[in-house]
């Protein structure tokens, strides 16, 4: 499979777009329309401790889903996900720094390929590292602002017996429908970072990842099945449309 095959399929920077009509759509809280504050509140930044990592200026709003059995990136899964991030990436990207795109957003380090990365010696099909080891493996969650179709009735799910929503997801056992993997499909979300910075209405400041100069960084709604389920506490109706999923 090759880039020029899976390279088709997405709207990259459009902030605000509607949804289509007659489904369901939600979009997931940030910290602060949870708890009120930042993930970040409580831990010590660089500027006031000398052993803080630099990191704790800002966070991924990471949210795992309730089904959180992890995904192998089989070959056509990692090509699809570099797919968008190339349809996503600035023309100014060049497929070297598209690739160190690639490798910054899917390292062992990052939340969606937890410690099960090509720097931690899994396969990777994108950039050939560690041939003949197994496919890196992706967690089922999302970031804040993403929107998520809702296809079904709510039901209590999980170890906590929340009541949750039944979304759509990509499944990864499926042949890939690569027309469908849009955000407007709520297939597709923006990767953000809440930071500790306070505004003036006494939310936080979130912003998207940077591996892609300041063009939204696009993650898939990747699970081993067709639904997977998020908690409805921490999810908003949307009605029609959807704004940017940063704050401001």
């Amino acid at each position: 499979m090759t880039i020029e095959e899976v390279s088709v399929f997405t709207n990259a920077k459009i902030l605000t777009f509607w949804l289509a009509p007659g489904r369901k759509f939600c979009r997931v809280k940030h910290d602060y329309e949870l708890w009120g504050k930042s993930r970040l509140e409580g831990i010590p930044a660089p500027d006031e401790h000398p052993k803080a990592p630099t990191k704790v200026y800002g966070l991924p709003e990471v949210h795992k889903l309730i089904e959180s059995e992890r995904v192998w990136l089989t070959e056509p899964l990692a090509w699809m996900w570099y797919g968008l991030l190339e349809q996503y990436a600035p023309p100014t990207m060049t497929r070297e720094t598209l690739i160190e795109a690639w490798l910054s957003l899917t390292s062992g380090s990052r939340a969606f390929t937890n410690k099960s990365a090509w720097d931690d010696g899994y396969h990777d099909f994108v950039s050939g590292l560690n041939p003949g080891k197994q496919p890196m493996r992706l967690e089922p969650i999302v970031t804040g602002g993403a929107v998520l179709e809702i296809v079904g009735e709510p039901a209590v799910k999980g170890l906590k017996k929340e009541l949750c929503y039944p979304i759509r997801t990509i499944n990864a056992l499926k042949p890939l429908e690569y027309e469908t993997i849009t955000r407007e499909n709520g297939l597709v979300f923006p990767a953000t970072i809440i930071t500790r910075e306070s505004l003036p209405d006494g939310t936080r400041r979130v912003t998207q990842f940077w591996q892609l100069n300041g063009n939204d960084v696009p993650v898939p709604v990747i699970c081993n099945k067709d639904i997977n389920y998020i908690p409805v506490r921490k999810v908003f109706l949307l009605d029609g449309y959807c704004s940017h999923p940063y704050n401001p």
